[in-house]
């Protein structure tokens, strides 16, 4: 499996040239698609969904901007298909892979390559002739159509092998196989892969710092280890700002705005797509309607788009722009919730290069997004496995998971200290919702806890010996407390991540409960006792993603159908 992939993440390029070259993942994405079909597994479903939307939006385009590129919109479609196949083949394989063996692979077949290309100056593995940049006459780009496209190559195999060293296990084979990869994006010249690459080096270093921060500094062996990589990458920073004008680097002229490879791959895509925008209204060209059309021609638009998001954009208008948004938002939600390091490191990687070059279709950025999800996947059902005390499901939250109700006449299985193993954060106002959470120590008083209320007297008395972190007050009705108590509701719930979270109002619970549902939270929330026959707001706004929804009157049940009545707290 490591040896397939790593001969098509080298030679997938290597059938045809120019816009003619023919995908050898595409032809493996078919087969496993076929298979997937055949044994009726389950990724079926995915993958009709993805081609159902995706065709839709191929027709959404056609009626909006009037194009006639029919073939060029069902090619997208298929080539949708088959990239959604591929990635989930790469989720569902990742794990059984040595990660080790691929790299290993792929830097083997890139030195042998290489070597090739040195004894060979004239051959195909160069790009000669280099007159954008106006430097150097030849570009290593080996078996690929651009040599910036090594160099992106190289940079997602180079995170790989730095995530590998660093969070698994540091191996010399791994340590030259990243000489490898460097050597090869240098002689690529790709500054676009370089930048991307060294940023999501930088964030890849400084998660990991951050999540392993306590083990590292009771260490001193790893405080001296790190201290020693950040004094090699301080010198190698150096040495490559100090040799770029020998070995052909174009970092000053960057810096000084003199690169006109820069202005070429990024400047004047980002042009045409505004005028793309200006003149058709914000309808978009069209799917592959921007390259020997009357609108192309007359912009000056002579190849496709180095930018892959940019193109999208471009071709479906607000349709396209949605399309990435929903995109990019995806992954951002699923590494800010589940991200590990190398999830957050190849996600910075992805958008830098597919907001500045690529392809959108082009199946090996795909293989990113499948090793992201990977990651984000296997934390997500890490975290389920261990929230998970007892048999049971989402729908019968207190009995079937064996939680407490509140009225005392269910307990939960206890460590033998008494302790219950899940965390819970108990959310509301300060005066009478604070009174109503506290009242309920027979629940919470031997679980793990933390609360989130008003920074008033009452509450820092009643609390002086709990876990409290103030919110923002005064909150109802007022959209800045809505807005700060979000982005502290993220914060707070990124770091602690509750297994329940328990609020009796008022407005501080809307974020709190929102974003607990996003973080994998159970929402419990109690309308207070005061309310006989009518809603509080926020219990109104609550209502429908709570799992339990609990009432201190049998009056209220008529007003919230699926509560449950528990009795008064009082």
């Amino acid at each position: 499996m490591e040896y397939i992939l790593a001969f098509l993440t080298v030679f997938d390029k290597i059938i045809g040239s120019g816009i003619h070259r023919i995908d050898l993942i595409y032809i493996f994405s078919g087969i496993i698609l076929l298979w997937y079909l055949f044994s009726k597994r389950l990724e079926i479903k995915t993958i009709a969904m993805a081609g159902g939307l995706t065709a839709i939006y191929a027709v959404l385009v056609h009626l909006i901007t009037g194009s006639t590129g029919y073939v060029a919109s069902l090619l997208f479609v298929l080539r949708i298909v088959l990239n959604v196949t591929f990635t989930l083949w790469v989720i569902s394989s990742f794990k059984k892979m040595d990660l080790t063996a691929y790299i290993s692979a792929v830097a083997a077949l890139f030195a042998i390559s290489t070597v090739g290309a040195l004894i060979f100056r004239d051959s195909f593995l160069w790009k000669p002739h280099e007159y954008i940049s106006g430097y150097g006459p030849y570009r290593l780009r080996l078996f690929y159509a651009e040599p910036a496209y090594l160099a992106i190559i190289c940079g997602m195999m180079l995170i790989l092998t730095v995530y590998q060293m660093i969070v698994k296990t540091f191996r010399w084979r791994l340590a030259a196989s990243g000489l490898v990869f460097v050597f090869c994006m240098i002689l690529s010249y790709g500054m676009g892969g370089l930048i991307a690459t060294a940023a999501s080096l930088f964030i890849l270093l400084m998660v990991h710092v951050a999540r392993n921060r306590d083990e590292i500094m009771q260490d001193s062996l790893k405080r001296m280890v790190w201290g020693l990589v950040a004094v090699i990458l301080i010198i190698m920073i150096v040495a490559i700002v100090a040799l770029s004008p020998i070995i052909g680097i174009r970092i000053m002229p960057l810096i000084r705005g003199e690169d006109n490879g820069i202005a070429y791959t990024i400047t004047r895509p980002y042009h045409w797509f505004v005028e793309v925008m200006n003149r058709t209204g914000w309808r978009g060209a069209g799917i592959d309607q921007l390259v020997d059309t009357p609108l192309g021609n007359d912009l000056g638009i002579v190849e496709e788009f180095k930018n892959s998001f940019v193109k999208i954009m471009a071709e479906g208008g607000i349709l396209g722009m949605i399309v990435i948004a929903v995109l990019v938002i995806l992954l951002l939600g699923q590494v800010l919730i589940y991200g590990n390091d190398l999830a957050a490191a190849f996600v910075v990687f992805t958008l830098l290069i597919q907001f500045s070059t690529g392809r959108f279709e082009d199946p090996l950025h795909w293989l990113v997004y499948g090793i992201i999800l990977h990651e984000c996947f296997t934390e997500r059902d890490a975290r389920r496995a261990l929230k998970v005390p007892g048999p049971g499901n989402n729908d019968d939250l207190l009995d079937k998971q064996e939680y407490a109700a509140y009225d005392g006449r269910k307990d939960v299985a206890s460590d033998a200290d008494g302790s219950q193993k899940i965390k819970v954060c108990l959310v509301g106002s300060s005066g009478g919702h604070l009174t109503h959470l506290y009242m309920l120590k027979p629940f919470w008083e031997n679980k793990e806890r933390f609360w989130v209320t008003f920074d008033k007297q009452d509450a820092k008395s009643l609390l002086k010996d709990e876990r409290m972190i103030p919110c923002y007050y005064p909150t109802n009705r007022s959209i800045k407390g809505l807005i700060i108590n979000t982005v502290l509701a993220f914060r707070v719930l990124r770091k602690e991540r509750p297994d329940v979270i328990i609020s009796t109002g008022a407005a501080v619970a809307v974020p709190f409960f929102y974003l607990g549902k996003l973080f994998g939270a159970k929402c419990i929330y109690i309308e207070v006792y005061d309310r006989i026959d009518k809603p509080t707001l926020s219990g109104k706004i609550v209502y429908p993603i709570t799992d339990k929804f609990i009432v201190q009157w049998e009056e209220m049940k008529k007003v919230y159908p699926n509560s449950i009545n528990l009795g008064s707290i009082f």
